[in-house]
């Protein structure tokens, strides 16, 4: 991936998006596809299309196919930013972030985006982890259950951290 000649603003802020692409992506393919369907007011709303129906291309349909073997095919290694492994909803959310930051004409911060994904990652189990320990209370307690001895309280947290794989902090 060249840099564009020039030292304006405009040339000075696409170098930049270049540089961090070719630097956190060294290993990159690209992929090109046709338009996935010719009305324009389909293409608005592409992503409730159904795959089924003959609404979409019968070419991009061939494309995606052959793109999603191609990444399957391929021994894919997990993504790793800063040493942290993304499992697959904090890689495509981490997509999503440079996405909005290229789209809206801004060089992707990796670091501050990988920083909200760890964080959205965590509120996501926080949150599950808190629904099991609620079902799990309700379950051995009934509706009535507070206040209850710390060392019962203690059990059930336990229990729910660990069905969600949590490590509980010393």
């Amino acid at each position: 991936m060249q840099e564009a000649p020039g030292f304006t603003n405009d040339v000075l802020r696409k170098n930049k998006i270049r540089q961090a692409i070719v630097k956190h992506f060294k290993e990159r393919e690209c992929y090109t596809m046709v338009r996935p369907v010719s009305d324009e007011s389909k293409l608005a709303h592409v992503e409730s299309i159904n795959w089924e129906t003959d609404a979409l291309k019968p070419e991009f349909k061939r494309q995606v196919t052959n793109f999603v073997n191609q990444v399957t095919v391929k021994k894919l290694k997990p993504k790793v930013i800063s040493g942290k492994h993304l499992n697959s909803s904090m890689f495509l959310t981490l997509a999503l972030e440079y996405t909005e930051a290229l789209n809206s004409k801004e060089a992707p911060t990796v670091l501050t985006a990988l920083d909200r994904v760890v964080h959205a990652e965590t509120v996501k189990i926080i949150d599950e982890a808190f629904d099991a320990f609620k079902v799990e209370l309700d379950e051995r307690l009934g509706e009535d259950h507070l206040p209850m001895p710390a060392d019962e309280f203690k059990k059930i947290i336990k229990k729910s951290f660990k069905a969600h794989k949590i490590r509980m902090q010393k």
